[in-house]
């Protein structure tokens, strides 16, 4: 990698939130790529996985098989430092994940949102929310912009709100609510939130319920950052 590369990838490291190089007890990729620069999961692993089976969502373990691909973002001519899952039902693969103790395998709740919360690519599109439910409680997840351009994101329930994650002085916003699901079937909400203070990276952000401190909704145990 060239010397002018490396500079970039630093200086764009930079720009992460604060708690980006926090190290999560959760190592997880979303779907079945994995075009990341740390081997935090390698091949042979056995993880827990979520695969779409037609209508239903499917918890189950198993041994997964990675090859090495070219990763466009990080790669000069000759490298390939990419991961992708070598597996036939790989396009149906919600999320492969390790940590999480006292799961059980089989079918679970799962809603796939993939609703865009703000884009200020996009300034004729303002902040938006996302409304779920889940054990006939009503939450929503919504942003908000403040006067310093930070954005800042929330979940609510009735009265009850909690800040899930802040980023300062953002320069290109994106978040998107991917996910809303009950991993660990304790009837509340879990769920996966992409977001980005800048175009060169997303966060992907794994948030379980059963966690939790007890005056919060969801507690955050993974992370995983798409881009430079």
């Amino acid at each position: 990698m060239s010397i002018l590369r490396k500079v970039i990838l630093i200086s764009l490291a930079l720009l992460l939130p604060a708690m980006a190089t926090a190290d999560f007890a959760v190592k997880f990729f979303p779907g079945w790529s994995y075009h990341h620069q740390d081997d935090q999961i390698h091949d042979g692993a056995r993880l827990w996985a979520i695969i779409k089976q037609g209508d239903a969502y499917i918890l189950t373990k198993r041994t997964i098989k990675l090859k090495s691909v070219y990763s466009p973002n990080r790669d000069d001519e000759g490298q390939a430092s990419g991961r992708e899952l070598v597996a036939s039902d790989r396009d149906a693969s919600i999320i492969h994940f390790s940590g999480i103790d006292n799961l059980k395998s089989g079918p679970i709740y799962l809603k796939e949102i993939r609703k865009p919360l703000i884009n200020t690519f996009n300034p004729k599109i303002g902040p938006s929310s996302a409304d779920f439910k889940i054990n006939g409680k009503v939450y929503t997840v919504y942003v908000k912009l403040n006067a310093k351009k930070d954005l800042l994101i929330y979940m609510k329930h009735g009265d009850k709100n909690q800040l899930l994650c802040v980023y300062p002085k953002v320069s290109d916003a994106l978040s998107r609510l991917q996910w809303v699901a009950d991993i660990d079937r304790d009837n509340e909400p879990d769920i996966l939130l992409s977001a980005s203070g800048h175009y060169a990276y997303t966060d992907n952000r794994l948030y379980l319920s059963s966690l939790a401190d007890p005056d919060d909704f969801v507690k955050e145990v993974g992370r995983f950052t798409d881009g430079e």
